[in-house]
């Protein structure tokens, strides 16, 4: 995932969204991620796994690009996003979300990611 965070910051909603959904696209990977993520909301050690997959693909190496401003905030919030569209289109198979094709779904996903890494947020206390 090294290049999702590489370039303008401007778009590196755009690239983490691409890059998240292509390893679920893919034979090998979406299938471990499928299994991964169904067990996750029923057994405490495939969530462990979960988390630990998320911790070192999303949230360390990108909470390092972006605004000073709660950064593992920001990550946490863009890796909800990523993970409930995720949950819809390749577990429950929502039918909107299955047939939408891959570059709409990213069009219509990345601007919120990007949003949540990179928008202005009221002061956290």
């Amino acid at each position: 995932m090294p290049a999702a965070f590489e370039g303008d910051p401007a778009r590196i909603g755009e690239r983490l969204t691409r890059t998240y959904f292509s390893l679920w696209e893919e034979p090998e990977t979406g299938m471990a991620l499928r299994a991964m993520l169904s067990s996750a909301v029923s057994h405490e050690s495939a969530a462990q796994l979960l988390r630990g997959f998320l911790g070192a693909a999303l949230l360390a190496p990108t909470a390092k690009y972006l605004p000073a401003d709660a950064p593992h905030l920001r990550v946490a919030l863009a890796t909800a996003q990523l993970t409930g569209v995720a949950l819809a289109r390749y577990i429950v198979q929502v039918e909107a979300m299955v047939e939408v094709e891959f570059d709409a779904l990213i069009h219509a996903v990345a601007p919120s990611v990007q949003r949540y890494l990179t928008g202005s947020y009221p002061p956290v206390s």
